[in-house]
């Protein structure tokens, strides 16, 4: 600290007098300014002295009322001065060598201002309040910086337990979904190479065309599921890392859902299951890939078909609206899924039981395919389930893909 922190903290207005100035007029612009102490000045205007109120009291004390005839210059002390980049401890030594309480500060015979012991009391008093709230307030961010990094510390910790958990899911969903999927490949490629091995070693008559041909037919078909199989996994895995690409066009759903019925017609009717279909007369276009639409439909359906009791019924509704956009829902009244296990059947690699995967084939992945196809067209797939009592799966594709009107009444005639 410096004395001209001091001046410039005061801010006051250097008072000065001619050192041949009278008592009276001196003791009254004291009082007038309110001063402790009042430089003189020689007639060429240089600090010449200076007078304290303490030179006059001890002045008045000593020779009382007769004071007042004497010149300033009787009382006059010398000048003992400090400069502006002197240290405070400097000022302060001055004052105590030479017994005085004020002190001028000077550069270069300029006279800048005075300085008291009680200003530079003040001035230390005001730097160490100064500091401390300095220092409170280091003290208050140190403490809120050191809350906000525990709160992120926290934060950052319920993220990664999250995360663990979510992974530690995932392995084990994939891990389940590696063992029932061996299972659902291992069987039809049993299929595959028994039967093969019947026909390479001649085992039956070559004659016998007719058994030869049902045995193609059986390698045919589960050569045919085996590829679904692997179809769904890759058509999951690309859709999932985002390199799956639609080649769009007009698809006539109604078309598309007659033809998915045609593929579980079969299996509906050995299980007496009624397909309840009827298309609108008219209806619009789906501007979609129209193998994704067909997939999605026959997911649908297959797995309406699949887990529906003898006896039971699938609904198919199909409508659109250029303000809404198009929807298409399959309802059965099958076995049902419990609420809290539909975001399983809708997760990849997830199986809602393996008691029930044993009972229904498959390796599950319908459901998250059919959802990851329906959302890749910008729409949402909702499931509605209740055990006993039946689902209800709704594909809604967003409005910008409805198109034109389509005719349907020569293909429902």
């Amino acid at each position: 600290m410096i004395v001209q922190e001091i001046l410039d903290r005061n801010r006051g207005r250097i008072v000065a007098l001619s050192s041949d100035t009278g008592m009276p007029e001196l003791i009254a612009t004291m009082a007038a300014e309110g001063i402790g102490a009042i430089m003189l000045t020689d007639q060429a205007g240089r600090l010449a002295g200076i007078i304290s109120e303490r030179d006059l009291v001890q002045s008045l004390a000593r020779t009382g009322a007769i004071m007042l005839d004497n010149t300033v210059q009787e009382l006059m002390t010398n000048v003992i001065a400090c400069r502006p980049e002197d240290g405070i401890e400097i000022a302060l030594g001055l004052m105590s060598a030479h017994q005085i309480r004020h002190l001028p500060v000077v550069d270069d015979g300029e006279v800048l201002g005075l300085v008291s012991v009680r200003d530079i009391l003040d001035f230390k008093q005001a730097m160490l309040i100064a500091d401390i709230d300095r220092r409170q307030q280091e003290a208050d961010e140190l403490r809120q910086a050191y809350e906000r990094l525990e709160e992120q510390i926290l934060e950052r910790t319920t993220d990664l337990q999250q995360a663990l958990t979510v992974a530690e899911t995932a392995s084990r969903s994939k891990s389940d979904f590696l063992a029932n999927v061996s299972h659902e490949l291992r069987t039809p490629l049993n299929a595959v190479i028994g039967f093969s091995e019947i026909i390479s070693s001649d085992v039956l008559d070559p004659a016998d065309n007719l058994k030869y041909r049902e045995y193609a037919k059986d390698i045919t078909s589960a050569a045919r599921l085996l590829l679904s199989l692997i179809n769904d996994i890759l058509d999951l895995s690309k859709i999932e890392s985002g390199k799956e690409e639609l080649l769009e066009e007009d698809v006539n759903v109604p078309d598309v859902i007659r033809a998915m019925l045609t593929l579980v017609q079969e299996r509906a009717d050995q299980k007496n299951i009624e397909l309840d279909y009827e298309p609108e007369r008219y209806s619009d276009a789906l501007w979609a890939d129209s193998r994704k639409v067909k997939q999605i439909m026959a997911n649908l359906l297959s797995n309406a078909v699949k887990f529906t009791e003898p006896g039971g019924k699938v609904t198919i509704r199909a409508w659109s609206d250029p303000n809404s956009g198009y929807v298409i829902q399959v309802a059965d009244t099958g076995i049902g899924i419990a609420h809290r296990d539909i975001p399983k059947a809708l997760a990849s690699f997830a199986q809602i039981d393996s008691a029930l995967s044993k009972k229904y084939e498959g390796t599950g992945l319908g459901l998250p395919l059919t959802k990851a196809l329906v959302e890749i067209h910008g729409g949402y797939l909702d499931l509605q389930s209740k055990e006993n009592v039946g689902t209800t799966v709704t594909v809604r594709f967003p409005a910008n893909r409805v198109g034109t009107d389509t005719d349907n009444s020569a293909a429902t005639a």
